[in-house]
């Protein structure tokens, strides 16, 4: 059976915060808002072919990404950006990557998502 790499991995943020729940409930839920607007703004980059505005997301989400140990995304980001970069990407795979890192996104918020809700409940 494969495993199943987790989009996001909150360990490494439980032991940086060190029991402070009023931490963890503001960088969880700002990181969920900025996977939220990247999603959004990476399409409409991706859609248009605007590279600046693509690589400044990316720029802007990377250490959310590094720091939310989510390596599927950040692959997948690294992926699609380096065939845009290098002119080698179509239609359909530009499509199939840009879907995969939306689910990743909306899987990621979730994981969030459900998290703030176990904390907040505590």
């Amino acid at each position: 059976m494969k495993n199943k790499e987790k989009v996001i991995d909150l360990s490494g943020v439980k032991v940086m915060a060190d029991n402070d729940i009023a931490f963890l409930i503001d960088i969880c839920s700002t990181f969920g808002k900025e996977l939220n607007e990247f999603e959004l703004g990476f399409n409409s980059a991706v859609r248009n072919g605007d590279l600046t505005l693509m690589n400044a997301l990316i720029h802007k989400v990377y250490p959310g990404l590094e720091l939310f140990r989510a390596g599927i995304l950040i692959k997948e980001i690294q992926v699609l950006e380096a065939l845009i970069n290098r002119s080698e990407i179509e239609g359909s795979s530009k499509d199939y990557h840009l879907e995969r890192i939306n689910r990743y996104c909306r899987e990621g918020i979730q994981v969030l998502d459900t998290f703030l809700g176990t904390i907040i409940k505590e």
